[in-house]
């Protein structure tokens, strides 16, 4: 078996289960054209993985009360939170020192009072 082989076999399980980016496995399946060892090692590959499958199939899922018991202690934090009168306010002030016109509009209300952010320039 050749280095380049090696290199191929490494890929094969990960081909047996449809985990390839498609350039991979271009190169792959180009290689398995020539070359009789990989091929029979993607069948070998093939058949434990469609028996792992098999296996996992059997075995019983949790039952329901589990998943909702698990959904209800995951906290998911917000990826990000945004204040767009905050944001409004970064992006005048940008301009202002970039020294470009600013040719928005808006407002920012706080604590009941309104605070213009943008005049819109002529």
């Amino acid at each position: 078996m050749t280095e380049r082989c090696e290199l191929f076999r490494e890929l094969l399980p990960w081909y047996a289960c449809r985990a390839l980016e498609p350039d991979e496995r271009s190169r792959l399946e180009a290689h398995l054209e020539e070359c009789s060892r990989c091929r029979e090692e993607l069948g070998q590959t093939l058949q434990v993985a469609g028996a792992v499958r098999g296996a996992l199939s059997q075995l019983p899922g949790p039952e329901p009360h589990v998943w909702r018991k698990i959904s209800s202690r995951i906290q998911v934090p917000p990826l990000a939170r945004v204040d767009v009168g905050t944001f409004m306010l970064g992006v005048s002030l940008w301009l202002i020192v970039r020294g470009r016109q600013v040719l928005l509009r808006g407002d920012l209300r706080l604590l009941g009072r309104k605070y213009q952010l943008f005049a819109e320039e002529a």
